[in-house]
Order: structure tokens, then C-alpha cells, then sequence
């Protein structure tokens, strides 16, 4: 089984401590550039491609990950 991009939404990340940040995975592999910035998790919401499903976030994950999106 083969997984799409995986959308990573971050809660005041070191790079950008008072905003909200969401990357791109593919596999393990970060994409270079950010995929969206704001300063809310709405506003990262709004810019979401249509038809992502949350899947959270794991407990052992990293405390700066809010969500994750598949």
C-alpha cells in the first residue's frame, strides 16, 4: 500500500515560535518548502487540499505537532 502526502501541522515550531506551520512529508522525507503559515490552526485548515482525513497525532510524536492529515 502505497501513502499519499502526509500533511504535518505544527503548534509554534522553533523556526516559527508564534504561528502555526504545516510541511509536507512523503514517506519520511520533508518536502523544502513550507506548505502553509498562519496564525491559527484555522487559518492552516482553510488552506488544506480538499478531501484529507486527521489521523492526530501519536503520543510519542514530537509535543510541537498538533495534527496530522493523510
Amino acid at each position: 500500500m502505497k501513502i499519499g502526502a502526509i500533511y504535518v501541522i505544527y503548534d509554534c515550531p522553533r523556526d516559527f515560535p508564534n504561528q502555526f506551520v504545516c510541511r509536507i512529508f512523503h514517506g519520511d522525507v520533508p518536502e523544502r518548502e513550507l506548505f502553509a503559515v498562519g496564525d491559527t490552526i484555522d487559518e492552516i485548515h482553510r488552506q488544506l487540499p480538499p478531501g484529507l482525513y486527521p489521523i492526530g497525532r501519536h503520543q510519542s510524536d514530537d509535543r510541537v505537532i498538533a495534527e496530522v492529515w493523510i
